[in-house]
C-alpha cells in the first residue's frame, strides 16, 4: 500500500541568501505569530505572542507548488528520519469554536498562569498547536488571508523552554514587538546560539531548491565553499547532485 505522506520534511524561504545562511550555520528557530483564539469571547492570554519554532511541510514533491508561492522559492527537503530523530512532531490542528477548542479553552485557562511541572509542560504543548485555517503573518506583516494551513501538513521543531530560560531567550514575544522589524530581527538573532540550533548532516538533505537554472553555478559554487572544509570532495559532489530548481518541481513532478 503506498504512503500519503512522503519520506521528506521541505523548509521553504523568501531568499537565496536565507537558504545559504541555512546551509552554512544549519536551522536556527525564529518567532513565529498565528492567531491563536480557540473560541469566540473567550480570548486566551498568549493569543497576541510570538512563539519560536523551525517550520517543515509534510507534502509530496508533486503537490508543493502552492506552498512554494506563499512561503518561498527557497528551499531544503530534508530526510523525514532526520526528522524523528531531532525530535519535531507534527502539530495540531484546532477548529475554532469545536469541541476540542472549548475544551483546551478550559485547560488552557486553568493551567496558562500556574507555575507547576505540568503546566509548564502544558505551556511548551501550545507551540505545537495551529488553526485550521487563518490570516498568514510572515516577516512581522500581514502577507496572506483565508489559507487554510491544515493543507501544510506542518511538522515544527521548538526549541526546549528550560534551555530558553538558561540563555535568557524570552519563550514567547508579544505581537507588538513581531510587527516591529527591528525589535524582531534583535529577538530572532538571540537564537543563534549551539544550545538552541537544529543541526543537520549533509546525508540527511535529500533536495536543495532553487527558483530557477540560472541560479545554479552560483548554488554550485556557494556549496563548495560552505561545505568543502568540512566535507570531502564526494560529499560536496552528493550535494550539488540535489540541487532541483522551482521549474522543474513544476514541470516534471
Amino acid at each position: 500500500m503506498s504512503r500519503l505522506s512522503p519520506d521528506s520534511l521541505f523548509h521553504f524561504t523568501s531568499c537565496f541568501e536565507n537558504l545559504l545562511g541555512i546551509l552554512d550555520n544549519t536551522f536556527y528557530p525564529r518567532y513565529c505569530y498565528e492567531e491563536f483564539n480557540l473560541v469566540d469571547k473567550d480570548k486566551q492570554p498568549f493569543a497576541e505572542d510570538a512563539f519560536p519554532m523551525v517550520c517543515f511541510c509534510d507534502i509530496p514533491l508533486s503537490q508543493l507548488m502552492n506552498h512554494i508561492e506563499t512561503y518561498g522559492r527557497y528551499g531544503l527537503g530534508m530526510t523525514k528520519e532526520w526528522g524523528l530523530r531531532k525530535g519535531l512532531n507534527p502539530v495540531i490542528y484546532f477548529n475554532k469554536n469545536s469541541y476540542f477548542a472549548m475544551k483546551f479553552s478550559m485547560l488552557t485557562n486553568d493551567l496558562i498562569w500556574k507555575r507547576t511541572p505540568s503546566a509548564r509542560a502544558f505551556h511548551e504543548i501550545v507551540g505545537y498547536m495551529k488553526p485550521y485555517e487563518g490570516t498568514l503573518y510572515r516577516n512581522g506583516r500581514d502577507t496572506k488571508e483565508n489559507v487554510r494551513f491544515y493543507d501544510e501538513h506542518e511538522w515544527r521543531y521548538v526549541p526546549n523552554i528550560s534551555i530558553l530560560r538558561d540563555k535568557g531567550i524570552e519563550t514567547s514575544i508579544q505581537r507588538h514587538m513581531y510587527l516591529n522589524r527591528e525589535a524582531l530581527r534583535e529577538a530572532n538573532h538571540k537564537f543563534e546560539t549551539e544550545a538552541t540550533r537544529l543541526s543537520f548532516d549533509a546525508n540527511d538533505i535529500k533536495y536543495i531548491i532553487i527558483e530557477d537554472e540560472d541560479q545554479i553555478n552560483i548554488m554550485i559554487t556557494k556549496i563548495r565553499d560552505i561545505k568543502g572544509s568540512r566535507y570531502d570532495k564526494d560529499t560536496v559532489d552528493k550535494l550539488v547532485s540535489r540541487i532541483i530548481t522551482v521549474r522543474q518541481l513544476k514541470e516534471d513532478f
